[in-house]
């Protein structure tokens, strides 16, 4: 989103505030209260799962597009202003580093909703996924950011040969249900391996 411009720019009062929508339904999806929870809700999960690999995707499609991109760069560079390949890959990778936590901070001055960093810890591959609004996370310790009064839907699925044994850092019985994790600290979806 906004490749174009500085990653602290504020495009959401951008889009909010113009005479005519630069993105369709952004301001309409912020000030209509069950759309704009959904909205948060699902940039939450997206910026705790997909969008956390930006920065190492972009990596791997420019190592498996070196010797192309080069060759498009030697053929253009005299003819057309047009930056090193390498150089488009440090602009992406630091604008993927340091958009998220701007945007997070414009969406939660836009919307009142105060923002709050939680350590989501996902179970190993063998013992099963930790879920959020449906997307899985990787394996491993996630910094994530959440605004306040944004029930998101947690789950944890086991795999075979485990069982899923409760939730540390979160009040809720069961495997899947509906949480503002903004009120949690540090959350663990627990596994114990099934003794056949």
């Amino acid at each position: 989103m906004d490749l174009w411009a500085p990653a602290e720019e504020n495009s959401v009062a951008r889009m909010c505030s113009a005479a005519a929508p630069e993105t369709p339904f952004v301001p309409q999806l912020l000030a209509q209260q069950e759309l704009q929870i959904q909205l948060l809700a699902r940039i939450t999960a997206l910026q705790a799962g997909v969008f956390s690999h930006t920065a190492f995707i972009a990596d791997s499609v420019h190592r498996a597009n070196e010797t192309d991109l080069l060759a498009d760069h030697r053929r253009w560079e005299l003819e057309l202003d047009v930056p090193h390949p390498d150089s488009t890959l440090a602009q992406l990778t630091h604008f993927a580093g340091t958009r998220p936590a701007h945007l997070f901070t414009h969406l939660s001055r836009r919307t009142g909703r105060k923002l709050r960093m939680v350590t989501l810890e996902a179970p190993l591959a063998d013992q099963g996924q930790l879920l959020i609004d449906g997307l899985p996370l990787a394996p491993g310790r996630h910094e994530v950011r959440c605004f306040s009064g944004i029930p998101l839907e947690m789950e944890a699925r086991e795999n075979q040969g485990a069982e899923f044994a409760g939730w540390k850092g979160l009040d809720l019985g069961t495997a899947k249900g509906s949480i503002d994790l903004s009120r949690a600290k540090n959350v663990r979806a627990q596994f114990r391996a099934v003794v056949p």
